[in-house]
């Protein structure tokens, strides 16, 4: 993906407050192949894993994550996902596993409850930064565009085959 020009727009901070700022015109673009703000999509061969989410998990372990997040502001206080399923047990007796933990954070950053979750090596995180937040954004792009790739190619592939 090529980035050739600039969007200059303004981005609502809280409290009414926007601040202007010059932003790379991927962070704006959306993919002609996404699924508008469907938490619930299962994935094929991922069914148990992306399957709606539970009456416990968005009762219970939703509200305790949401709270959890809220902490983790900044690349320093990032935690990863064995950390805080470890805690989701042992402090709460509630049992998640990672593939679940990933859906709910999906849940999270979609319905806007913890804006600016990110994530990297190290852990989740609310980004303190605007410049970490764009270059995320442009890696998920990238991300997918590369999974976007592989489809292209397998179903070149799969015509060539079965065809």
């Amino acid at each position: 993906m090529q980035v050739s020009s600039q969007l200059i727009g303004l981005i609502p901070v809280g409290g009414g407050v926007k601040v202007r700022v010059d932003l790379p015109l991927f962070f704006f673009t959306r993919r002609h192949r996404c699924r508008l703000h469907n938490t619930d999509v299962m994935i094929t061969g991922f069914n148990d894993q992306t399957k709606e989410l539970t009456k416990i998990e968005k009762d219970k372990i939703l509200p305790i994550l949401i709270k959890g997040f809220k902490q983790l502001v900044g690349k320093d206080a990032a935690m990863t996902s064995v950390a805080i399923i470890a805690m989701i047990k042992q402090y709460h007796d509630l049992t998640l596993s990672p593939p679940r933990l990933r859906k709910m954070v999906n849940h999270i950053r979609i319905n806007n409850k913890v804006p600016l979750l990110l994530s990297n090596r190290k852990g989740y995180y609310i980004a303190s930064d605007q410049q970490e937040v764009i270059d995320y954004i442009k890696s998920l792009r990238e991300r997918a565009e590369a999974i976007d790739h592989v489809a292209d190619a397998l179903t070149r592939q799969f015509k060539v085959h079965y065809t």
